[in-house]
C-alpha cells in the first residue's frame, strides 16, 4: 500500500507521490502498527496455551514471536518519517551514532 506512495525516483517525487496517497500511507502505517500488536498478543496467547505441555517450547515461541512484534515495531519508524515529511536516518547508522560508534 505505501509503495505506491513511496516508490518514485527523487526525494521530491517521493514526496509528492506521499502527499498525493496521504490516507493511504496512514491506513498503511496502522495496519502495520496492528500486525505488531497481533503478534505480541498471539505470544501471549500461544505461550498461555503450550506452557503446561512443554514450558521450554512456549518460552521459545513466545520469544520468536515478541522478536516479531518488535522487529515490526521498529521497521515503523521509516513510514512514519515518510508520512510527516521528515527526513529517515537507516537504523545501523542511528544506532551507531548513539552507541559512539559512528564512523565519519
Amino acid at each position: 500500500m505505501s509503495n505506491r506512495a513511496t516508490g518514485a525516483e527523487g526525494t521530491a517525487a517521493k514526496l509528492a507521490g506521499i502527499a498525493g496517497h496521504a490516507s493511504e500511507v496512514r491506513a498503511a502505517i496502522v495496519l502495520e502498527m496492528l500486525g505488531c500488536f497481533c503478534a505480541l498478543l498471539l505470544a501471549v496467547t500461544l505461550y498461555s496455551i503450550t506452557r503446561d505441555q512443554d514450558a521450554d517450547l512456549a518460552m521459545l515461541a513466545l520469544t520468536f514471536r515478541v522478536a516479531e512484534g518488535v522487529i515490526g515495531a521498529l521497521s515503523l519508524s521509516r513510514p512514519v518519517g515518510r508520512s510527516r515529511g521528515l527526513p529517515t536516518v537507516p537504523l545501523e547508522r542511528s544506532w551507531h551514532s548513539r552507541c559512539g560508534l559512528a564512523s565519519n
